[in-house]
């Protein structure tokens, strides 16, 4: 168990998840190493908006336990930048390159689905990018229209939610019931 008096972290970095109004567009920030928060904190600085999916994990230290919130997918923070921007996150030391994302609505879906999940703290892992299995759509429940890899673990399907633009994906057990192709 966590400690009492500690308080859980804040969700931070979570920005509204729209498709913005042109010339401003979704950017994907690859991070020099550890460097995901650092550049949030930079981001904020500069007034850009920011999103850094997080998971919460425990860590054991002999008899203490402490939790802590740290990136879903290590070295990737996405934001909203205007075209004159680009320069001055290259040029930071945070940043190790600067992905140009072509399928605006394909990541602001993924990245509210990425979301729902993580609100609902059913994200199970965080695997690399998957090629195989059918693609299907949930039907019903909480995560209607989700679309995503079929993957049968350990007697549990698991569905498994690609954010294609960094070539990582999140999986999520689902009962198969609720499951259809896409």
């Amino acid at each position: 168990m966590p400690d009492s008096d500690a308080p859980a972290p804040e969700r931070k970095w979570v920005c509204d998840l729209v498709l913005p109004e042109k010339p401003l567009r979704w950017a994907v920030l690859h991070t020099r190493p550890r460097c995901e928060k650092k550049l949030c904190r930079y981001c904020e600085e500069q007034h850009i908006p920011v999103h850094l999916p997080q998971i919460r994990k425990l860590h054991r230290y002999g008899a203490r336990v402490r939790e802590f919130e740290n990136p879903l997918f290590p070295g990737y923070v996405f934001c909203i930048l205007r075209p004159e921007q680009d320069a001055g996150l290259k040029q930071s030391q945070y940043v190790a390159n600067l992905l140009q994302v072509f399928e605006q609505e394909r990541l602001v879906r993924e990245l509210k689905q990425i979301e729902t999940a993580l609100k609902a703290e059913k994200v199970v892992e965080v695997l690399p990018y998957l090629k195989k299995g059918s693609l299907v759509r949930i039907k019903s429940g909480q995560f209607k229209d989700f679309e995503g890899v079929v993957e049968h673990m350990h007697g549990k399907t698991r569905l498994v939610i690609n954010i294609t633009m960094i070539n990582y994906s999140m999986a999520i057990e689902v009962d198969a019931a609720f499951l259809a192709p896409a």
